[in-house]
């Protein structure tokens, strides 16, 4: 009731119209808007306090950038599987965020349970690695801020 949030005029065969007329329209259609407000009021007045079960869902999680290849998988195999699977979209958002849209809430708790387990599964190279401990080391990349390793325990 306190504006108008968008408008779209569709006008064909001329170059548009003056000012004048156009703030004229809006002000003769401000009764129907505020008749359909009030019908719109008498059915839900405020939005729910709780979103429905089998409503759409969105979240974004946080992936830390070395645990990324744990969900992408070899030529992303894992991650195209989890949406094939679940119906789930999912996209990165930056360098370490990724926003998950499912189409109802418990497809969107299986998708981050799957993508927890995912990043929190331990190879049998990884399950041997210890802090402190000296490896030697292949160096796959050399990036501006230090070395890509791959460490063979």
């Amino acid at each position: 009731r306190k504006g108008i949030t968008s408008c779209q005029v569709d006008i064909k065969g001329c170059h548009g119209i003056p000012l004048d007329i156009f703030e004229e329209a809006v002000m003769l259609s401000r009764d129907s808007r505020y008749k359909v407000l009030d019908i719109m009021d008498q059915c839900q007045s405020s939005p729910r306090p709780t979103l429905k079960e089998n409503g759409p869902a969105y979240e974004t999680i946080e992936v830390p950038s070395y645990k990324r290849k744990k969900i992408m998988g070899a030529g992303g195999y894992k991650i195209r599987s989890l949406i094939e699977e679940t119906g789930a979209q999912l996209n990165t958002i930056g360098d370490e965020t990724m926003s998950i849209f499912a189409p109802s809430r418990s497809v969107m708790d299986e998708v981050i349970e799957r993508i927890n387990q995912m990043m929190n599964a331990l190879s049998p190279e990884e399950q041997d690695l210890k802090v402190g401990a000296i490896y030697n080391a292949c160096i796959l990349e050399i990036k501006s801020f230090g070395f890509i390793v791959e460490l063979t325990p």
